[in-house]
């Protein structure tokens, strides 16, 4: 059996990602820090779906749990498939910041990317190949005000994607970006959204949904020839 990793699995982006490799097959390892029932209750949706998903607690921000996580998986079969979907968004003014606000959301959405990818690339070239998904976020090349930490770290995936994709393809390992737009999850939920949508070509806001189709391609054969990318899901937002 083959075995994809999503982080961030107990709800949102990481939930649809997970229960959409779940549906290709794959025995898909539900990652959560501290949302076990979340987790639970998605790993029996999926079986009752005909799928096999897995609870397993990591916490992103810790290297130490990044390693013991992929170990974990290591352990009874080939990681072929990893969705980094954990994050946070923590609105602070620059004026307002300060060192450890800085550091918890860089450390959770960027920093655990590398530590996990480290890892998770290892995994996969003893499997022969993989495919690595980054989730970013269209911020990341815009800016937004009162999330200059958040920014900041949407914007070092890119970098940090494009570095992975060129040094592990010849292993067969491709890593893409996937920068979602206004979707709807916990951290919309209750936002104005009205002046968004006025600069949305489409007219909508998006669903998780949106995003794990994208991811659920990027992680099949159809890209196989798919790597070092960012692909925004964002309804024409980030034109």
């Amino acid at each position: 059996m083959r075995h994809a990793f999503v982080t961030g699995a107990s709800r949102g982006i990481g939930r649809a990602a997970a229960s959409a490799l779940a549906a290709e097959g794959l025995v898909t390892w539900l990652g959560f820090k501290e949302r076990e029932d979340a987790a639970r209750d998605l790993a029996s949706e999926i079986a009752r779906g005909g799928g096999e998903a897995r609870p397993l607690h990591v916490d992103v921000a810790s290297p130490e749990s990044c390693k013991e996580a992929i170990r974990t998986i290591d352990s009874v079969g080939p990681l072929v498939a990893f969705v980094h979907a954990a994050g946070v968004h923590e609105e602070l003014s620059m004026l307002r910041g300060n060192e450890a606000h800085w550091r918890r959301v860089v450390d959770t959405n960027l920093t655990s990317f590398y530590s996990l990818g480290v890892h998770v690339a290892r995994s996969m070239m003893r499997a022969r190949g993989g495919s690595v998904v980054a989730i970013g976020s269209v911020v990341g090349r815009c800016g937004l005000e009162h999330s200059a930490a958040y920014c900041a770290s949407k914007s070092g995936l890119v970098g940090l994607v494009r570095s992975m994709s060129r040094e592990l393809g010849r292993h067969g390992i491709r890593v893409n970006l996937v920068s979602p737009g206004w979707i709807e999850t916990d951290m919309t939920r209750g936002r104005p959204v009205e002046r968004v949508l006025a600069r949305i070509p489409l007219s909508r806001t998006g669903t998780p949904e949106d995003v794990a189709a994208c991811v659920r391609f990027l992680c099949s054969e159809g890209a196989a020839y798919v790597t070092g990318a960012e692909i925004p899901v964002a309804g024409g937002l980030d034109m």
